[in-house]
């Protein structure tokens, strides 16, 4: 990993824990003010310059209960690539019903930041362990936009 590397991954977590305790609101994007799992990935990413700023497409709060379009996976695969073990700054995506409906930021596997609709907040997990993703969420994937594509 290069230094420019781990220094952009170490400024993608600290951007991303200034997200503590933002309300979850559905599509909404205003630190402090709400996001959801989605849009707290995006405006993460794009604050510390590992994306552009482009606009998302409606998605429906519970599209993933009710049919298996990857809307959130092929987002992430816009900009990033799979891989095997997670770095810090990368991202978890896990499958919920039909589909990769939720996603956090890896600070060091398995403790991940993410929106939590059930708590409201953006909050510090330990990833499917503890916590309300416990026994929940199945199959993690994990995305970086570091290294190859």
């Amino acid at each position: 990993m290069t230094t420019e590397e781990k220094t952009q991954r170490e400024t993608v977590i600290v951007e991303a824990r200034t997200w503590m305790l933002t309300p979850y609101v559905h599509q909404a994007r205003a630190k402090g003010a709400g996001c959801d799992c989605m849009t707290f990935i995006h405006e993460t990413y794009i604050a510390c310059g590992v994306i552009p700023r482009e606009e998302l497409p409606y998605y429906p709060k519970d599209w993933h209960k009710h049919q298996p379009d990857e809307k959130y996976l092929n987002g992430v695969l816009r900009y990033a690539h799979e891989v095997p073990t997670p770095q810090p700054g990368d991202i978890v995506l896990l499958r919920f019903c039909q589909a990769w409906a939720h996603g956090g930021i890896v600070i060091n596997w398995p403790q991940l930041i993410h929106s939590s609709m059930r708590a409201r907040v953006v909050v510090l997990g330990d990833g499917l362990r503890d916590g309300e993703l416990a026994g929940r969420a199945r199959q993690p994937r994990f995305f970086s936009f570091w290294g190859n594509k």
